[in-house]
Parts: C-alpha cells; sequence; structure tokens
C-alpha cells in the first residue's frame, strides 16, 4: 500500500495553523486574570479596531503568497511517474490559491495575535476575556475551525484533480468527485474539436468564447472536455493532444463550429 504523503502534508498544512492559533490564544488567556483589570481600562490601552484591521489587511496578502508557495512546492507532482507521460498533467499554480487563501486567514489571527500580544501586553484582550463574551469567543473559533476546513478540503480537491493520457488509457481525477475515471482508448466514442465553445453551465449566461475546445465523448454516455484539463492549453497544444487521443483510439477527429460544454 502507498502512502500519499502528499495528501497528509496537505492536510497538515492548516491543522498546524490552527492548532498554533488556537494554543497561543489558550497560553495568553491563562496568563490573564479577569478580576484584575477594568474593560474600560483596557479599551483606552488596547489597539484600535483601526489598527486591527490595517495588520490584517498587510499580513493576509504576503501569508496567502508564502501559503501558496508552500501549497505549490508540496502539491507539485510534475516529477512524479504518473505524470511522465507528455499529455498527463496535475493541477497547475493557480489551483492552489484557493486552498492558500483559507490557510493563510487562519494564520492571519496567529499573527495578530503575537504582535498585538507583544505590543499592549494585557490590553489586547483575546476571546475569553474580559470584554469578550462566550458567544463571540465561540463564533471566532468557528471561523478559526471553517477556514480550516476549506482549506483541506480545497487541497485535497486540487490533489485530486488530475488527468493522465498514457499510452494505454486514460485517467481523470475530476474536482468534487472521490472516485478517478478510467477508461480504455476502446471506450472513445468520438472526439469533437472547434475553435469556440459556448459554456451553457447553469448559474452562467452562455457566452461564446474563442479559444479551441476539445471533448472525448465515451461509450458510457460520460464525456470530458479541454477546459477542465489542470492547466491552460494553447489551440496547438489542445490539437496535438487531440490527434493523440484520435491516434490511440483510432477515430477520426470532427470538426465542429461551435461547442456546447458544462464547466467553468
Amino acid at each position: 500500500m502507498t502512502v500519499d504523503w502528499r495528501g497528509i502534508l496537505l492536510t497538515l498544512i492548516p491543522v498546524a495553523l490552527l492548532t498554533a492559533t488556537l494554543r497561543l490564544r489558550d497560553r495568553y488567556k491563562s496568563q490573564v486574570d479577569p478580576d484584575a483589570f477594568d474593560v474600560d481600562d483596557l479599551n483606552e490601552r488596547g489597539p484600535t479596531r483601526r489598527e486591527v484591521a490595517c495588520l490584517q489587511a498587510f499580513t493576509l496578502i504576503p501569508l496567502m503568497a508564502v501559503l501558496w508557495a508552500l501549497f505549490c512546492f508540496v502539491g507539485d507532482e510534475r516529477s512524479s511517474e504518473r505524470f511522465s507521460d507528455p499529455y498527463s498533467s496535475p493541477v497547475g499554480p493557480k489551483g492552489w490559491l484557493a486552498p492558500a487563501l483559507f490557510a493563510a486567514y487562519v494564520a492571519m489571527f496567529l499573527v495578530q495575535d503575537a504582535y498585538f500580544r507583544g505590543m499592549y501586553h494585557e490590553a489586547y484582550r483575546l476571546p475569553g476575556e474580559p470584554g469578550h463574551s462566550a458567544q463571540r469567543m465561540a463564533a471566532l473559533r468557528g471561523e478559526l475551525i471553517l477556514g480550516t476546513c476549506l482549506a483541506i478540503f480545497l487541497a485535497l480537491q486540487m490533489h485530486s484533480f488530475y488527468v493522465v493520457f498514457s499510452p494505454v488509457e486514460i485517467r481523470i481525477g475530476p474536482v468534487l468527485a472521490w472516485r478517478e475515471r478510467v477508461y480504455s482508448y476502446d471506450d472513445v466514442e468520438s472526439i469533437r474539436v472547434a475553435p469556440r465553445f459556448v459554456n451553457s453551465f447553469r448559474f452562467f449566461r452562455p457566452e461564446v468564447h474563442e479559444r479551441t475546445m476539445m471533448v472525448i465523448d465515451f461509450k458510457d454516455g460520460d464525456d470530458w472536455n479541454s477546459n477542465w484539463y489542470p492547466e491552460d492549453l494553447s489551440r496547438a497544444q489542445t490539437e496535438r493532444l487531440a490527434a493523440y487521443v484520435a491516434e490511440r483510439a483510432g477515430k477520426a477527429i470532427e470538426r465542429v463550429e461551435v461547442l456546447r460544454i458544462e464547466g467553468i
């Protein structure tokens, strides 16, 4: 049994940030005597809302950039054996932006708590300390846990988003699906290519896009289009991929003016 260490590391990154944030808050909170301070006095000596907002604004983007680079490094499988075929690809760098954003949101509170506690000491109150209600404490903790869960979910989804066109089969790891689809080239019903396509995804108004699109129809009624290729394909790359699949499937490429697809 092969251990998916990349998936484990992608899960541990947000979990480590959440654990560090909560442990820091608990450690600071345990040092404060709720009866030793006057809440109004703490409000005067602590950071203003503008200071907190400015720190969050100036730390979120840098943290996101660092975590994006980390996710790209851990999740990059281009050198792995299963993507050694020329028309196979894991998700590209753009795919790691979403999990990096939610992980950065959690890390932002870690930086905020450490910075303001070091500057204002007890005048910077954490949730659960004087001036914070139990409801507010629970809400903030819930936000951190939700952000962590979303970061893990999106990271694992991106990890499972790939396509492999090997000489003998097609393996598709789609987003929002937990099971990969595997087809032999004998399962290919048709291959269609068009210089433009219409996206008929139900949440968007149909719009014609001037980009070469390829659709593979399988005999089980399912299909795959190059809009779901993990990285952007140029017109020449799409044409080469269509020719590669057509040669192995023994099918002619159907040329059409416009393709109608469903997808983002």
